[in-house]
């Protein structure tokens, strides 16, 4: 069996659907295409992110519990779900879900609020490697680790990458909490599957974990990164990726070479 996990977009697309809307033809495929004997469907991360754009308290998580199982039930024949396990026990999971939110949250957002001062904008060649030591030592200052994908990230966008200016939607004015709390759930995404799929190796539940989303510039960063392996420790997990140079359209093999051995003389410091 493959575990599907489903993206916020393609789970408000089912329920468009399912409350009677008419998706366009390439999009309602795609999503019949899931319905397979072999999958197993779950909305767990779109759950986890939430349906009112900003963090949820305990009550609006179960309400979304309640709405988002039912909705993936009805859509789906063929394809199992996850959806009575996540409705049984959605007393429990709203419980955790609103009271506890990522290690380092609250990090990203006032890294994220500093970024968006000067990246709203590209930045001028001759500025970039000022602009770089400006984004490392807020990292620092805040906590975050070298290589963690919402610091790369911001990198990305600082060397030329239109797909990751999409992910953060940094604007000059009204830089908002939806604004940050939507671009955090697509980066954290990455260690929510990270999470997910080192727990699927340690039981052996599935052959293999997929995630199904809407979006193309998400979708475009995570094909542009690996996971090189995991590791839980103390109910957080510690993962070990690797970037492309795709990621970094202003940058050359030997200048993608140089700024990674800047980061790691960075982290030896």
């Amino acid at each position: 069996m493959i575990l599907i996990l489903l993206d916020r977009n393609a789970v408000s697309d089912i329920k468009y659907k399912v409350n009677g809307g008419k998706l366009l033809q390439p999009r309602s495929r795609k999503l019949r295409l899931l319905d397979r004997k072999e999958y197993v469907i779950s909305p767990i991360l779109s759950i986890r992110e939430g349906q009112l754009g900003i963090r949820e308290n305990e009550s609006e998580t179960k309400e979304t519990i309640e709405s988002e199982t039912k909705i993936i039930s009805r859509f789906f024949k063929r394809a199992k779900t996850d959806s009575k396990y996540l409705f049984k026990n959605r007393n429990e999971l709203a419980n955790i879900f609103a009271k506890n939110i990522e290690d380092k949250w609250d990090n990203y957002v006032l890294f994220l609020t500093e970024m968006n001062r000067f990246l709203y904008q590209p930045i001028s060649k001759r500025d970039k490697n000022k602009y770089e030591e400006k984004i490392l030592d807020s990292a620092l200052k805040h906590n975050i680790t070298l290589g963690n994908p919402i610091l790369m990230g911001c990198f990305s966008i600082l060397y030329g990458s239109d797909k990751s200016r999409k992910i953060f939607k940094f604007k000059e004015k009204d830089y908002i909490d939806k604004n940050i709390h939507n671009a955090l759930n697509d980066l954290i995404i990455i260690n929510r599957l990270s999470m997910i799929e080192l727990l699927v190796k340690k039981h052996n539940s599935y052959e293999k974990v997929e995630f199904f989303t809407f979006d193309i510039g998400l979708d475009s960063f995570l094909k542009d990164i690996t996971f090189k392996g995991q590791n839980l420790t103390e109910g957080s997990i510690e993962t070990d990726i690797t970037y492309d140079i795709n990621l970094f359209p202003d940058l050359n093999e030997e200048s993608f070479d140089k700024f990674k051995n800047r980061l790691l003389a960075k982290n030896e410091v």
